[in-house]
This record gives C-alpha cells, structure tokens and sequence, in this order.
C-alpha cells in the first residue's frame, strides 16, 4: 500500500505553516506523497470573500515547486459546490489506484468539529485523520470527542471500538501562522518576510493580492 497524504484547505496564501504540517506529518507517518487540494467553495467560507481559485493554486504550485514528495491537485475546482472533503475523497479512491492508503491532514480547531462535517462517519472508515496539536488546554474536548467518536486514546494515537481507521497526533508543535494575519499584514503593508516561500510573495505582489480589505 502507498501511504498517501491529503492536505486540503483554502490556502489563501498558503504559508510555511503549511508546509511545517507537511512536512511533520510525512516524517511521523511515513508518508510517500502528500497532495495539496486548494478548496474551491469550501462549505464555511463565503466565496466571494476568498482569493479566485486560479491564484491560489498558483502560489501552492510555486510552494511546493522542487519538493519532490508534495504536489497539488485542482480536483475540487471541478467536483459540483460546496466542496466536502467526504466527496473530495470519493471522486479520488476512484480516479486513483487502489493500493493508496488516506491520511487526512488537518489542524486541531478544524478536527475538534469534525461532528459537523457532511457524512463524518464515513470519512473515518476511509482516511485516517493526522492532527496537528497546538498549545492551550484541550485535553477535555479531546476527551469528549473521543467519547463521542467511540475511540480510546493511547498516546498520540486513538484507536477505534469499531471499524473506523486511526487518528493520529503529531507530536511536532506546528508554526503559528495563519492565511487571515497574513493577509492583513499585507492589506496594512506591513512585512511578510519570512511567513512565506519568497516566490509565493513576489507572486502576491505582482499580482496586488490581499492589498484591500
């Protein structure tokens, strides 16, 4: 089996916090690939108040141009709105060959609502979530959710009572970054030096992107 990483979100722009994930979850998990899916109408988000998708998915590919394990898939700009991860994942073990094994990548605020994600339950019996862990008091919610989701926990990892795949933790504190600051560091002209790959940032601004609110 191929151990395959799908790393989906707006990316608007995506930053070295993305990649510090990437890359954390590639050494941890063994993975072989990691595919970046750029979201064309995420659910939670106003369309309109996202980058056009083409920007997007330019600067991921000037991101993760030259790193030989990550690349970037347009799926999502072509699959019918809004775009849900379960039919994201869908449309791909069917276009893909069946010997990849799914590991999902996604930061900890996001998998703490996994409960309100379109058929949730089924996405946990196809990929195994990869979380990345942040600072603050959340061991009680994780708890809960455990409870809830009908996992066990033994250390970074939780295992299932039934037929779900595992969750896994990633022990590497991730970069606190966000797309949101960076974009108002850039709307106030304040410098981004070092929050992006310098070829997302030139892109940014030969482009004029997030100059205005």
């Amino acid at each position: 089996m191929h151990r395959l990483g799908l790393f989906g979100g707006a990316f608007d722009p995506i930053h070295y916090g993305h990649l510090r994930l990437a890359e954390t979850a590639e050494a941890e998990c063994g993975l072989e690939k990691i595919l970046f899916l750029p979201s064309a109408f995420p659910p939670h988000k106003e369309p309109t108040l996202l980058t056009p998708f083409r920007h997007r998915l330019s600067m991921l590919n000037l991101a993760l141009a030259g790193k030989e394990c990550f690349s970037c898939s347009p799926v999502e700009e072509f699959l019918s709105p809004p775009s849900y991860s379960i039919d994201t994942v869908e449309f791909l073990r069917k276009s893909l060959t069946p010997d990849n094994e799914f590991f999902f990548l996604i930061g900890i605020d996001a998998f703490l609502e996994i409960c309100t994600w379109k058929r949730y339950e089924e996405l946990l019996e196809c990929v195994s979530f990869v979380v990345s862990e942040r600072e603050g008091d959340l061991a009680e919610r994780k708890r809960n959710l455990a409870q809830t989701l009908e996992y066990r926990q033994e250390g970074h990892l939780w295992k299932s009572c039934s037929d779900r795949k595992d969750i896994i933790f990633l022990r590497r504190p991730p970069l606190v970054l966000s797309s949101s600051n960076i974009r108002e560091k850039i709307k106030n002209g304040e410098s981004i030096v070092g929050l992006v790959p310098p070829r997302v940032q030139e892109y940014i601004m030969l482009n004029s992107l997030y100059c205005q609110g």
